[in-house]
C-alpha cells in the first residue's frame, strides 16, 4: 500500500528528508499533486529545483565561478559521475580531477542536432553520469537564432527529466532580454 509521504527539515543533519505523513505534525512541506516528481531534483529550503538550470549574465558577470563552485559541489556529494563540457581548456585546474573535462573544440560543434547526439552518446557510454555542466554555450554553437535556443533548451529539459540528469548552462547574455521559456530555469 502506497504511503503518502511529505519532505521534513531535520535540523540535526541540515537538510530535507522524507517522513511518513502523520496527522498533526507540522515540520515539513507536502509535495504539491499538480507537479510530476520527476521533475524534482530536490526539496531545499522549500524551493522546488528542477533537473535543467541556466546561468545567464552578461561577460565577467561572475557565470563561470559559480560553475565550478557547483561542479565542486556536485564531485564532493560523490552520486556519480561529473561531465564538463567547454570550448577550451581553460577549466583544467579550477575543476577536481574527478570531473571529465571535454574540450569542445576537438570535435567541433556547431549545431543543435551535433550537441544533442553528442549528449545523448556520452549518456548512452556512461549510465553513471548524474551531471553534465556546460560552459559558454553560446561558443560552442553557431546559431544564436532565439527559436532555436528555446527548442534546444525545451529538449535538453525533457531528456533530464526522462534520464534523471542535472544540466547546468551558462550563457552569456542579457538577463533581461531572455525568452520567458528559457526564464524559469534561470538561477
Amino acid at each position: 500500500m502506497y504511503r503518502k509521504r511529505k519532505f521534513v527539515y531535520d535540523k540535526i543533519y541540515g537538510n530535507f528528508t522524507t517522513a511518513p505523513l502523520r496527522p498533526g505534525r507540522k515540520n515539513g512541506k507536502l509535495l504539491p499533486r499538480n507537479l510530476p516528481e520527476l521533475f524534482l531534483l530536490k526539496l531545499e529550503k522549500g524551493v522546488y529545483v528542477t533537473m535543467l538550470k541556466i546561468i545567464m549574465g552578461l561577460k565577467g558577470s561572475g557565470k563561470t565561478k559559480e560553475l565550478v563552485g557547483l561542479v565542486c559541489k556536485a564531485v564532493s556529494e560523490g552520486e556519480g559521475d561529473v561531465i564538463v563540457i567547454e570550448k577550451d581548456r581553460k577549466l583544467t585546474y579550477d575543476i577536481p580531477y574527478q570531473a571529465r573535462l571535454i574540450d569542445a573544440a576537438s570535435y567541433d560543434i556547431g549545431t543543435y542536432e551535433f550537441l544533442k547526439g553528442f549528449i545523448s552518446g556520452l549518456h548512452a557510454g556512461n549510465y553513471d553520469i548524474t551531471h553534465f555542466f556546460v560552459d559558454n554555450f553560446y561558443k560552442l554553437v553557431n546559431d544564436r537564432d532565439e527559436s532555436a535556443v528555446v527548442a534546444f533548451i525545451q529538449w535538453l529539459a525533457a531528456y533530464a527529466e526522462r534520464e534523471k540528469i542535472e544540466f547546468v548552462i551558462s550563457m552569456s547574455s542579457d538577463r533581461e532580454k531572455c525568452p520567458e521559456a528559457i526564464r524559469q530555469y534561470l538561477i
